[in-house]
C-alpha cells in the first residue's frame, strides 16, 4: 500500500514552498524457515517480510532576480522504516524438540525482526549564487547535508525458548533460554539504539557555457553585416536578390606573321587576365561556394545555419557555421591568377 501527499505553495514570486509526505506499507513473500525431514517451521514471518517506511519532506525555495542572482533552498527529510506487523502478533521465537532422531518444531517471529527499525533525518541546506558575463553563466554555491539515524537491531527481543518435548512446553519448562531486555530504560529505552550523525559541507564553482546563444549572436551578426538579408530580415528573400561581384577580365593578344615565301609562319602570344600582371589585387574572379548534396561539414565561406528546436525561453537553437575570412565569396585560385600562352603554327 503506498500514499503520498503533495503541496507546492508559492508564497511570492520569489519564495515556494514544498511539503511531501510517502506512506509506504508492504509485505514481501519471503520464506524465512523451511520444512525438512527434521524440521517443521511455524514462524508466523515464515511467508511474509513487512516493512513501513514514511518519508516526510519540507522545501523552501528563494528566488531572487538580483545580480548575482540567488537560488537558495533548504530541506529536511524524514524517513522511517521499520519491521513488524506480525501474523500472530507479539510471540517469542520457539524450538521443540518432537523425535528421538533430532526432529524439531520452531515457531514464533523469526529472531531478527522482533526488533529492527531504522529511522533517518536529513537537512538540507543550497545557496547558489549566479553571476552571467555573455554565453556564460557562472555559478558560485554551497551545498551542505547533516543527518542522524537512530538504528535498532535487537535480536530475541520477545525471547527465544528451546524445548526438549512437547510435555516440557506443555510445562512451560524450556531447557535453555534467552530474554534481552534494556538495562537503562530511562536512558536508552525499551530498545536501546546505535545513534550516529554526520555533515557534509560541499563548496563548488560552475561555468555553463551556452553554445545555442553563441550560435544565435554569430549569426546575428552575420545577418547584420550582409546587405541583402539585413534589408530582408524575417522575411523571404526573393530570389536572385543578392549578386555576386562585377568580373573586371582585361585579355592581350600579340600575332606576328613571317613570310616563308611559299607561306609564312605565325607566332602568337596571348595573356589571360593582364591586369592581375599589372597589380595582383586586380582581376579577381569571386564566387559562392555551396557543399556537397547533404554535406554540412563541407561548408566553409558562406554561413549557414542548422535548426535543432527550440531553448526553454523560446529562443531557436542553432548550430551556424561562420564565413572564413571577411567575405563570403571565394576567388578562383587558376582564373583570377595571370597566364600566358604562346603558339606557332605554319600557314600555307
Amino acid at each position: 500500500m503506498k500514499g503520498f501527499l503533495r503541496l507546492d505553495r508559492n508564497i511570492s514570486d520569489e519564495h515556494r514552498l514544498t511539503v511531501r509526505h510517502n506512506i509506504v506499507s508492504a509485505k514481501q513473500d519471503k520464506r524465512c524457515g523451511q520444512n525438512t525431514a527434521y524440521t517443521l517451521t511455524f514462524w508466523l514471518e515464515i511467508r511474509f517480510f513487512s516493512a513501513f517506511r514514511t518519508i516526510l519532506l519540507f522545501s523552501l525555495t528563494v528566488h531572487l532576480e538580483a545580480i548575482p542572482q540567488t537560488n537558495f533552498v533548504v530541506s529536511y527529510m524524514s524517513i522511517n522504516d521499520r519491521r513488524g506487523d506480525f501474523a500472530g502478533g507479539v510471540f517469542p521465537f520457539v524450538s521443540i524438540g518432537v523425535g528421538s532422531n533430532g526432529e524439531v518444531v520452531i515457531m514464533g517471529v523469526e529472531p531478527f525482526s522482533q526488533a529492527n527499525s531504522l529511522n533517518q533525518s536529513i537537512l538540507e541546506i543550497t545557496n547558489d549564487f549566479t553571476l552571467f558575463a555573455g554565453n556564460h553563466s557562472i555559478t558560485i554555491g554551497t551545498h551542505n547535508e547533516i543527518y542522524g539515524s537512530a538504528n535498532v537491531f535487537f535480536p530475541w527481543y520477545f525471547g527465544n525458548y528451546l524445548f526438549g518435548s512437547v510435555g516440557a512446553f506443555d510445562c512451560g519448562m524450556p531447557f535453555d533460554y534467552i530474554n534481552r531486555i534494556s538495562i537503562d530504560v530511562a536512558k536508552y529505552g525499551k530498545t536501546p539504539a546505535a545513534n550516529f550523525s554526520s555533515a557534509q559541507i560541499g563548496l563548488y564553482v560552475r561555468d555553463e557555457w551556452d553554445v545555442s546563444k553563441a550560435a544565435w549572436n554569430a549569426m546575428n551578426t552575420f545577418i547584420t553585416n550582409d546587405p541583402v538579408l539585413s534589408q530582408y530580415r524575417g522575411q523571404f528573400v526573393p530570389r536572385n536578390a543578392g549578386r555576386e561581384p562585377w568580373v573586371n577580365e582585361l585579355d592581350l593578344s600579340v600575332i606576328q606573321d613571317i613570310p616563308t615565301g611559299v607561306g609564312r609562319i605565325q607566332l602568337t602570344a596571348n595573356i589571360f587576365n593582364v591586369l592581375n600582371l599589372l597589380n595582383p589585387s586586380w582581376g579577381y574572379i569571386q564566387f559562392v561556394t555551396r557543399p556537397s548534396q547533404g554535406d554540412f561539414s563541407g561548408q566553409t565561406r558562406y554561413g549557414i545555419a542548422k535548426f535543432n528546436g527550440y531553448e526553454m525561453d523560446g529562443r531557436m537553437r542553432l548550430d551556424f557555421q561562420t564565413p572564413q575570412g571577411n567575405s563570403i565569396f571565394v576567388r578562383d585560385n587558376l582564373l583570377s591568377r595571370r597566364q600566358m600562352q604562346i603558339g606557332v603554327r605554319y600557314i600555307f
